[in-house]
């Protein structure tokens, strides 16, 4: 709820103040970031028009029961997917093992 709370924050910050006619925004959300851009949208959906999402990672609740234990498996697991995606974008940079990688 509070993670929903600031992200409302933050796209009611962008708008221009001065033009309270504009239209609501559309919302792009990528990857894991999906997850919060989905929990904002629910909880404010009258913050954006559209949502765009790209890449989506595992949205907690759509195939069964959102529980505590649930949220923290994803998280665990979601920054693993994160360090292993960061550990193989290094690795690409070193001279043969870039090349390697593509066969994997």
């Amino acid at each position: 709820d509070d993670t929903a709370d600031l992200l409302r924050d933050a796209v009611v910050g962008t708008r221009r103040q001065d033009h309270p006619e504009d239209p609501p925004v559309i919302l792009v959300i990528f990857d894991w970031g999906s997850i919060y851009g989905f929990w904002l949208h629910a909880k404010y959906p009258e913050i954006a028009r559209a949502v765009v999402t790209l890449d989506v990672g595992c949205v907690p609740g759509l195939l069964g029961e959102s529980t505590d234990e649930a949220l923290a498996n994803l998280h665990f697991y979601g920054k693993k997917y994160q360090y292993a995606v960061i550990a193989f974008w290094v690795l690409h940079m070193i001279p043969g093992v870039g090349h390697l990688l593509r066969y994997l």
